[in-house]
């Protein structure tokens, strides 16, 4: 019988009687409170566990959104960890590997990175156990690599010293840039010159043409050494067959961009006509030869992709040939060129030339 019964029956009796007192009235106060005091105990225990979750639960959310937080840059900062550890395990398999295998993960690394990248990953490379021959061939790929302007500069000079795309000549031709780094008299060293594979009539007219364009030295001895600024000349030549595919691309590349200008002559000026192509002077042959819509007599000169200062010097002579050709009269020198470097329009500029950049579309 529950406590509730038990009352229910106690007062019944008494009503029965006709009676209830006051007693019993307290007595069921009193058990009412006891109880609603158990079940407070009870439930109060009940009502902290569930605190106590809240709190946890509320713990969890604020890790949870820390950890969103800053799940990106650390995710970044172990990408970047892996990277390293890649390239390092990369260089040390060089000790490890086959001739084959290590030419192929050099060239990985190269396509990899940028060039700064490059030169770290080179000097990683000088600290590992690998040949001499290696590390140079490596060295000169970096070299070759450069900034994209001076790659293109110094081909375009390599076309003009070199003149030929025939693979047999320009052999010849780097082996004698090869004597050169350490200096090279014809008279005395004809022996070498002949061993070497080099035509002794050719190769001085060689040495001759690289003394005008300033590129060596003639000592008294009638002996040649490269210039200083001209040393780089020496990795670029140690290679016939890749000296000769990028004579021959920017060959290509120079008669589609001189075309594309002939047939479009109205991006350099309107009203021009042309009055020769290849217009030959005594210091050389002006490549598009006009008149203006005032009659003035204009040269232009086409170079692809970039052009070097020495194209003033070439703008110049055409310049004071054809005014002694016209009785004085002085032409308009116009250089048309894709990319035309803050330098060079300086240095034409102060001569009063003239130049328009076009890009080959």
């Amino acid at each position: 019988m529950t406590w509730h019964s038990w009352i229910n029956h106690k007062l019944a009796a008494r009503r029965g009687r006709g009676m209830v007192l006051v007693e019993d009235i307290g007595l069921a106060v009193s058990i009412t409170v006891i109880v609603g005091i158990l079940l407070y105990a009870l439930l109060s225990g009940r009502i902290r566990s569930i605190q106590s979750k809240l709190e946890n639960i509320s713990t969890s959310v604020n890790q949870w959104t820390n950890w969103l937080r800053t799940t990106d840059a650390a995710t970044l900062r172990e990408e970047f960890q892996k990277f390293g550890e890649d390239i390092v395990g990369r260089i040390e398999a060089l000790k490890r590997l086959s001739s084959e295998e290590v030419q192929k993960i050099r060239e990985d690394i190269i396509r990899m990175a940028e060039q700064r990248s490059v030169d770290a990953a080179v000097n990683q490379v000088k600290a590992v156990t690998i040949t001499r021959e290696e590390f140079d061939r490596l060295r000169e790929m970096v070299v070759k690599l450069g900034g994209k302007e001076e790659e293109a500069e110094r081909i375009e000079l390599m076309a003009r010293i070199f003149n030929t795309t025939d693979l047999r000549v320009l052999m010849w031709q780097c082996k004698v840039i090869g004597l050169l780094e350490g200096g090279l008299a014809p008279e005395a060293e004809e022996d070498t010159m002949i061993a070497s594979g080099i035509p002794i009539a050719a190769g001085r007219q060689f040495l001759r043409s690289l003394e005008e364009l300033g590129m060596v030295i003639s000592k008294r001895v009638h002996s040649f050494w490269l210039t200083p600024e001209y040393s780089w000349i020496t990795t670029y030549s140690k290679e016939p067959q890749w000296l000769k595919e990028r004579i021959e691309s920017l060959v290509q590349k120079e008669s589609e961009y001189q075309k594309h200008i002939r047939q479009n002559l109205a991006l350099v000026e309107e009203g021009l006509v042309v009055i020769s192509e290849q217009f030959e002077l005594p210091s050389g042959k002006v490549d598009i030869f006009a008149r203006d819509v005032r009659g003035n007599d204009v040269c232009i000169e086409l170079k692809y992709p970039i052009a070097i200062s020495a194209v003033v010097g070439q703008l110049l002579k055409y310049r004071e040939d054809q005014k002694a050709r016209a009785a004085g009269t002085v032409p308009r020198c116009i250089l048309v060129c894709p990319s035309v470097s803050d330098k060079l329009r300086g240095l034409l500029d102060k001569h009063s030339m003239e130049w328009r950049e076009i890009p080959l579309t």
